[in-house]
């Protein structure tokens, strides 16, 4: 086979075996790495298989609409190419047949390529760019391996991540056949990698590529940075008002790295615009969780446990008092608003004075779009 048949029938075995299970569900096969030499032809190929094909782009469409509505998803397209190459070779570092002595070293050369391919992949540039990668990212820290044991009368065998071959298990009552079964989920084998081989630090880059994926897993990294790829996204209101929605599903746990990272921010001197678009998901976080709310329940956000998180209580009433020039974010259906000002006064004394002065001080500078001319090249080119 020539070497351009030998990558498309790479590319063909990655989208049938990694891509399409791992965003519909399924056993996901990560197969040999995949080296910086496949990316040009990954960026541009399609599956030879036109159901696979169909079966990706529709799960990347379905999985990024849950987040907001997009009528474009980049299917082929080099960055999100490079993201999966990325995910698909950090699955396969935890393959444990690299631990045998003479596979070792494959290891930091894989982790080579992962580095080359994210660094490859840049910012998302458009709506469609940043779900797919989403789509892509999200799955990928939810893998999970079987690891199963079989013993019999004689010997012990052991799978990880392997299917039992049927030999293996054959007349289980005459040869005494027992499997003992277990999972585990890949942020525990990375973990256990990241001594030797620092995975975590390619972790943190492959989320910067997907900054949604990123907003939504500070459970993974709760010290969260509102980085310029992160606020550009955050400058699509449609995107942010997803990720919003998303954000209040997980609770008041995401108060503290939220309001750390808008410390963060402002101490970094922002341009104004960047402070509105970080503020403004805060802010949307607070009229969700508020709106949302049944009558007599108390407020997600009423009780917060550290400064970080009686920062973030702080921005609701202190937006609901903004000057005029925020007021697009001000504009809600007359009975919403009164419930919104029924809510600010709790999270107010909750927040205390110190965090209230400090919200009142980041609003201050902030400062909205006037004309969407002005935003961004990733606003103008956000559908």
């Amino acid at each position: 086979m020539s070497g351009a048949g030998e990558i498309q029938a790479r590319y063909d075995a990655f989208a049938r075996e990694f891509l399409r299970p791992l965003l519909t569900g399924g056993v996901v096969v990560a197969g040999r790495p995949l080296s910086p030499g496949m990316l040009d032809c990954f960026a541009l190929s399609r599956p030879a298989d036109p159901e696979v094909d169909a079966a990706i782009y529709d799960a990347l469409h379905a999985a990024g609409s849950d987040i907001a509505p997009v009528r474009v998803i980049p299917w082929p397209d080099r960055g999100l190419a490079a993201v999966a190459m990325a995910c698909h070779d950090l699955v396969a570092i935890t393959d444990p047949m690299l631990d045998r002595w003479l596979a070792r070293k494959s290891r930091p050369e894989m982790l080579a390529w992962v580095d080359w391919l994210l660094a490859e992949a840049g910012p998302p540039r458009t709506r469609g760019a940043a779900l797919a990668r989403h789509a892509i990212v999200a799955r990928t820290l939810e893998v999970r391996r079987e690891d199963v044991v079989v013993r019999n009368w004689a010997y012990t065998y052991r799978f990880f991540g392997r299917p039992v071959p049927p030999r293996v298990v054959a007349m289980p009552k005459l040869r005494m056949v027992r499997q003992d079964r277990s999972t585990q989920h890949i942020a525990e084998l990375w973990d256990a990698l990241d001594a030797d081989l620092a995975v975590a630090p390619r972790l943190r880059t492959l989320l910067s590529r997907s900054p949604i994926t990123e907003l939504l897993r500070t459970d993974r990294l709760p010290d969260l940075r509102f980085g310029t790829a992160m606020l550009a996204v955050l400058s699509d209101d449609l995107v942010r008002g997803g990720v919003a929605r998303a954000l209040v599903s997980q609770g008041s746990r995401v108060a503290a790295p939220l309001g750390r990272a808008l410390r963060e921010l402002s101490g970094a001197s922002p341009p104004p615009r960047m402070l509105y678009y970080a503020l403004a998901l805060v802010f949307e976080v607070h009229v969700i969780a508020a709106l949302e709310a049944r009558a007599g329940e108390p407020l997600l956000f009423g009780h917060p446990a550290d400064a970080d998180s009686r920062l973030f209580a702080a921005i609701l009433p202190a937006m609901l008092g903004a000057p005029d020039d925020l007021g697009a974010l001000l504009d809600f259906d007359p009975d919403d608003l009164a419930r919104l000002r029924m809510s600010a006064p709790e999270l107010d004394r909750a927040a205390g004075d110190d965090a209230s002065r400090y919200a009142v001080e980041l609003i201050d500078q902030a400062m909205p779009p006037r004309l969407d001319h002005e935003r961004d090249e990733y606003q103008k080119v956000g559908t």
